[in-house]
């Protein structure tokens, strides 16, 4: 074996260690900065997901709340339809035998009406 070999490593001159703990805690300001700023850019990307997902629920609230007065409106209009239906209307010519069938409805059992 050589003698380098088995000699402990050389001492390095202290000034020259103090640069190394410089150069590695100036690399790390620069990493700690790169990330700081990657992190504000995934901050500010989510924020604006964030707005757009509350955009879109309000529409859908918005949506929501129309719907539901289309289907109420819709639900009267049957109710309505159903009713006026129910009746049977009554035209000019033939409120003779509309008189007629009411009466006869109204007079006699149902058994018995012709």
């Amino acid at each position: 074996m050589s003698k380098k070999t088995c000699q402990a490593p050389m001492e390095r001159d202290p000034l020259s260690h103090e640069e190394d703990l410089a150069k590695v805690t100036d690399l790390q300001e620069v990493i700690d900065k790169q990330e700081q700023s990657q992190m504000e850019k995934h901050l500010a990307a989510l924020s604006a997901h964030v707005t757009e997902l509350k955009e879109d629920l309000d529409t859908a609230r918005k949506d929501l709340l129309k719907s539901e007065d289309v289907n109420r409106k819709l639900q009267w209009d049957v109710r309505e339809a159903s009713l006026v239906t129910s009746v049977e209307p009554v035209l000019p010519e033939r409120w003779e035998h509309a008189v007629w069938t009411l009466l006869r409805q109204l007079a006699w059992p149902s058994s018995l009406v012709f």
